[in-house]
């Protein structure tokens, strides 16, 4: 049976799962030290942008992606898989890779996976990272490339994957690459085993990216306008990552996303 086929779909318990850093454990402590009145004021954004996420169709009542929001989701990036929501200049890649957008329910609701890459790595050092690299000719698609790099990167096993869609592709800073995006949803519990790829791994709620206090206007390579994402004990999400988010922000509740 698939995911997308239950009629429940489980929600990550963060607390049995060590390895596992949550955004939502450090903003809580720093909470502690705050007024009672800021932490409703966070609750209260929260709550608004959830509401408004479900009145979109894209999470239940609840604030968790359920199969009907994801069913939604796939349709929607289905009637969109031939709109530019950013236009590049045409050009002839002669390499070909792939990153997933992975999709999960945490305790705090509908959360995307995305990871810090190691201090130690030639390219990217400590930049955040959604899983995945340049396809290999036994993959035999660019998803299943996707996938065969979660799997490496952060132990995720490809089996347990439902595929929503796919992202406009976009190419490298070199322009000799073209990448192409997958979103898909997981129930996996998180994490068996991580690389030395990766410093560290976090699930971040829908709700903290879609609040305005966390954007950022920015220019993509100098030049195309969109969206950084600056969140409390998480790392700068900037560069090709915030690229893709603002693409799967744009196409499913653009209103949500700051104007650039």
């Amino acid at each position: 049976m698939s995911l997308i086929a239950q009629s429940v779909i489980p929600r990550f318990r963060l607390s049995q799962i060590p390895s596992f850093h949550t955004v939502q454990q450090c903003v809580f402590k720093r909470f502690l030290n705050t007024q009672l009145s800021t932490l409703s004021t966070a609750e209260d954004t929260n709550k608004s942008i959830n509401n408004r996420l479900f009145k979109l169709g894209l999470v239940d009542e609840d604030g968790y992606f359920s199969r009907e929001s994801l069913l939604f989701q796939k349709k929607a990036l289905l009637n969109s898989s031939n709109s530019e929501i950013f236009k590049f200049p045409k050009y002839s890649p002669s390499r070909f890779a792939s990153v997933l957008l992975p999709l999960v329910n945490s305790e705090e609701g509908a959360a995307v996976i995305v990871t810090l890459r190691s201090s130690r790595l030639h390219t990217h050092a400590g930049q955040m990272c959604f899983p995945g690299g340049k396809a290999e000719q036994s993959d035999g698609s660019w998803y299943n490339t996707a996938l065969r790099e979660t799997y490496e990167e952060i132990g995720l096993l490809p089996n347990f994957f439902q595929r929503i869609g796919s992202l406009p592709s976009l190419p490298t800073k070199d322009w000799k690459t073209k990448i192409t995006p997958y979103i898909s949803f997981t129930n996996q519990y998180l994490m068996y085993n991580v690389s030395e790829e990766v410093q560290q791994v976090y699930c971040i709620p829908l709700t903290f990216l879609l609040n305005p206090k966390n954007q950022r206007r920015g220019l993509f390579r100098n030049e195309v306008p969109f969206i950084e994402f600056h969140l409390e004990c998480v790392p700068r999400i900037w560069g090709i990552t915030a690229f893709i988010l603002n693409s799967y922000f744009s196409i499913l509740c653009p209103d949500l996303l700051m104007k650039v």
